[in-house]
């Protein structure tokens, strides 16, 4: 019995004795190239850790998807490198057209795209049939919305199905753009209804 009591605490009783040698025994020798301690201040652990991660921020706007008229919303968008033309707000859907969420949104970005023509560019990217063209956003579920001002800086991003309300409340928040009922359409510039 006594001898099963040692062997098993004898692990435990040398590590405790490791650990005690090290904090006797003073903080680690500098690396080469590191900055030397400051005088009065705790001693640090053998591995630094690392500096802490910036605060997030708004990403920049990745390239631009394009100019022209958008694609319905079941077909993929190709992506260019060059900001819109008509420097309109733009809802940019990242999706594809077999995903379930991605479906549900279908017909509300067609809808939008209709009721918010010439005021707000509403655009589907299709990054299954184009997986490049998702990249610039670096997207990580779809669908995935991203809301660019019309200087083309992102300022808004929802992940996962995203209803037409929702989606309204954005374009009123960060464009100024009122919403409209379906059908409407119609392109009155905002601040001008």
């Amino acid at each position: 019995m006594r001898r099963a009591a040692i062997s098993l605490a004898l692990p435990f009783l040398l590590s405790a004795m490791f650990v005690l040698a090290a904090a006797l025994s003073g903080p680690p020798p500098a690396r080469e190239g590191a900055p030397p301690a400051r005088e009065g201040a705790p001693p640090t652990a053998s591995t630094p850790s690392p500096a802490p991660a910036p605060p997030p921020t708004a990403a920049p706007a990745p390239a631009s998807p394009p100019t022209a008229a958008p694609a319905p919303a079941g077909q993929a968008e190709p992506a260019r490198d060059t900001a819109p033309a008509d420097s309109l707000p733009r809802l940019v859907d990242l999706g594809a057209g077999k995903c379930i969420p991605c479906k549900k949104m279908a017909p509300i970005l067609e809808a939008l795209r209709a009721d918010y023509a010439g005021v707000v560019n509403v655009v589907f990217v299709d990054v299954w049939k184009d997986p490049k063209a998702g990249k610039p956003y670096k997207i990580r579920v779809i669908p995935t919305q991203v809301f660019f001002n019309a200087k083309d800086v992102e300022v808004f991003r929802h992940e996962g199905f995203f209803s037409r309300e929702e989606i309204e409340k954005v374009f009123l928040e960060k464009f100024g753009v009122p919403p409209r009922k379906p059908g409407e359409g119609g392109a009155t510039p905002p601040g001008e209804r």
